[in-house]
């Protein structure tokens, strides 16, 4: 639609220069496409990616109350056993989850590092006089840890089984009985919808300006900390304005389509066997790990 929207002839029929306004073509490819990816999403069709979104959204939520009330190492154990299941079934590509983990690599070492170090050798492991490490310090930091990297996997399994137009529409059933007491359901879902489907193009943006700095010879890991935050904010300052200059085209497209608010009913969605199936799965495999 976008394409011949951009494509066409003028009054007499003949081979014109028409051209539809990018503002419009934005709004297009923004609203007309289903497929648009919310983070890594996988089009692979597979039995999490058929489940209704409202089931996914409440078992991550289950999930989440897990991992931060179980306590003990067997319930990580539990609730890593029921991740490694879910990225099996979602066809989570590993490089995925290598680099959704990857900004955490510099709080994974220090994190092990202020927790397990001692400089008044009490320490378990002797490294130089009184400094050593504490084996009590890193199991309690990996422990925390792994709460982060589960919750993180199963971030990543609803980012790749789901489309931002159904987690949208998921949290628009789920909010339309507030529609009585007055709640722009219609709004909320269309804003919550916009945002989600322009995540990756923020993303996008970042990105290019970054590798834009980069080619120009900045280097962002010299230098000292006003430096560096200097050639940060050469990144960060145009990716704001690039921010503000596509709401501002958003806006005035949706002004030249006459989009205006409206109430919009959410029709009632039934739950299928294998949703409730998933449900009680992983809240039964929940309250397991937590009484380990």
């Amino acid at each position: 639609v976008v394409g011949r929207l951009t494509q066409g002839k003028d009054s007499t029929g003949r081979g014109g220069d028409f051209r539809r306004p990018r503002s419009a073509i934005l709004f297009g490819q923004a609203l007309m496409k289903p497929t648009i990816p919310f983070g890594s999403y996988s089009p692979q069709q597979s039995w999490l990616h058929a489940l209704d979104a409202r089931i996914k959204v409440l078992s991550l939520i289950v999930l989440l109350v897990a991992s931060l009330m179980v306590h003990s190492g067997a319930g990580l154990a539990c609730l890593a056993g029921l991740l490694l299941g879910a990225l099996v079934v979602s066809h989570a590509s590993l490089s995925s989850l290598r680099q959704a983990a990857q900004p955490l690599a510099l709080i994974t070492a220090v994190s092990l590092l202020v927790n397990g170090l001692v400089l008044d050798g009490t320490g378990t492991l002797v490294l130089v006089g009184p400094v050593g490490l504490a084996t009590a310090g890193l199991a309690r930091s990996a422990q925390a840890l792994a709460r982060v990297y589960i919750l993180l996997g199963f971030f990543l399994v609803i980012a790749t089984t789901t489309t931002a137009l159904q987690l949208a529409e998921a949290c628009g059933r789920a909010i339309q009985p507030l529609a009585r007491f007055g709640l722009p359901v219609g709004d909320i879902t269309m804003v919550l919808s916009l945002a989600l489907r322009f995540m990756p193009l923020c993303a996008e943006e970042y990105h290019r300006i970054m590798l834009a700095q980069k080619v120009r010879g900045v280097r962002f890991n010299t230098g000292s900390i006003a430096q560096r935050l200097e050639k940060w904010l050469s990144v960060l300052v145009p990716v704001v304005v690039g921010l503000f200059y596509k709401a501002d085209e958003l806006a005035i497209s949706m002004q030249d389509r006459c989009y205006a608010s409206a109430v919009r009913r959410h029709e009632p969605k039934p739950l299928d066997g294998r949703d409730v199936a998933l449900f009680v799965v992983v809240t039964l495999t929940s309250v397991l790990a937590c009484m380990m």
